[in-house]
């Protein structure tokens, strides 16, 4: 296998353990099967072939002929368009602060600022940020997507003994990356809000910041006071909207399909879906969140005030179909009966729209009764009297 020296500098341009040493065992030793490949280099074969996947991805290994066989590219030609990368990344970098520094609220022109910027990229990037968590004296703050969720599970020890040690830890993931806001293991830490992904920041102790380009890989750290003060200000107002990731997780196990489309807006919304979803509820009981869900669904589609009743009807049928999973919904005209078949045990159908739904009709004087409700292997049956009346032409 190549020397550690070799596999650091190659961990400095970001590449992995195994990628490191895929491609020197390739260099060093030419062509090779993935197979024999993961023997000289000392990889489990199964992480053989994600690796050399991964390196064909950044161009510094091409699969050839038959029997396939990995090869190397030239290190001057590769490594080349990986300086180039590397460069093309810092500008993007750049432009992300500055567009942080016009996020500065209240804190003044960030123009001219001093501070001092330098780069991380590779493993040096979990490593800086467990130095940075242990390291915080009074707060630990971080607006995380999918990657920087990563990142924090990776540093989940030093951040549960900066807890430990009365540092303040909080963050905010991203509820439009649910596969990233499932992570049960940050939840007396996290909050969830629509912030929109690509990105994430930590700061510590109001002094110093990493920002993270999840497109890129790679990291800056940032100190400089107005700017970080920027952040954290952003950083507050993102908590203030959030919904705690406890409650956000239940919204999940309740069955809901589109949980994400309500985060960051009215939290009294989900307050009261979730008490109706997991306990006995009656249609009157929704009464003050359906109001609320349909408030906030009138300022999507303002255009719906102005449907007749009966063709509303249709149409939020279709949305309710569009929000739920293994779904049926029908309406029939002469009976005035709604059937709202779905693939979850909840009481109630699990989708923001259903709650919107009541409210309209309380909008328009209409009470609903439930006329028959029933589950049976994962799939319920909800059956609804809209006493509508027909519209004579």
């Amino acid at each position: 296998m190549a020397g550690a020296g070799v596999l650091d500098r190659l961990k400095e341009l970001g590449l992995s353990e195994y990628e490191s040493r895929i491609y020197a065992a390739l260099l060093r030793g030419g062509p090779a099967k993935v197979a024999d490949l993961a023997v000289k280099a000392g990889v489990p074969r199964t992480k053989a072939y994600d690796a050399v996947k991964s390196l064909g991805r950044k161009g510094l290994v091409e699969v050839r002929g038959r029997p396939l066989m990995c090869m190397a590219v030239d290190p001057e030609e590769a490594l080349g368009e990986m300086v180039e990368d590397e460069e093309r990344r810092a500008r993007r970098l750049r432009r992300i602060l500055e567009e942080l520094r016009r996020l500065g609220r209240g804190t003044g022109s960030l123009e001219g600022q001093e501070g001092r910027y330098s780069l991380v990229a590779g493993t040096a990037i979990v490593d800086r940020l467990r130095e940075l968590i242990s390291g915080a004296a009074r707060e630990v703050h971080g607006m995380l997507d999918h990657w920087g969720v990563e990142l924090a599970l990776e540093s989940k020890r030093e951040i549960r003994a900066a807890a430990l040690g009365d540092v303040e830890v909080r963050l905010v993931l991203d509820g439009y990356d649910e596969e990233s806001a499932r992570n049960a293991e940050l939840v007396e830490f996290a909050r969830v809000t629509s912030r929109g992904g690509g990105w994430s920041a930590f700061t510590f102790d109001g002094r110093m910041a990493l920002l993270l380009d999840s497109g890129a890989g790679v990291g800056m750290l940032v100190e400089s006071p107005l700017i970080v003060e920027a952040l954290d200000s952003l950083f507050e107002e993102m908590w203030r909207s959030g919904m705690p990731l406890e409650r956000f997780l239940e919204l999940l196990r309740a069955g809901v399909t589109s949980a994400a489309g309500l985060v960051g807006g009215e939290v009294e919304i989900y307050a009261g879906a979730i008490e109706a979803m997991l306990s006995n509820f009656s249609i009157e009981d929704l009464a003050p969140v359906a109001d609320a869900a349909y408030s906030r669904f009138v300022r999507l589609l303002p255009e719906m005030e102005a449907e007749p009743v009966e063709a509303a009807v249709v149409v939020w049928g279709a949305l309710l179909g569009g929000g739920l999973s293994h779904s049926s919904v029908r309406y029939d005209q002469l009976t005035k009966i709604m059937t709202i078949e779905y693939g979850s045990q909840a009481r109630m159908p699990p989708t923001p729209w259903f709650l919107a739904f009541l409210g309209y009709l309380r909008s328009r004087g209409i009470e609903p009764s439930v006329v028959h409700s029933s589950t049976e292997q994962g799939m319920s049956v909800l059956q609804l009297k809209l006493p509508i009346k027909t519209q004579l032409i």
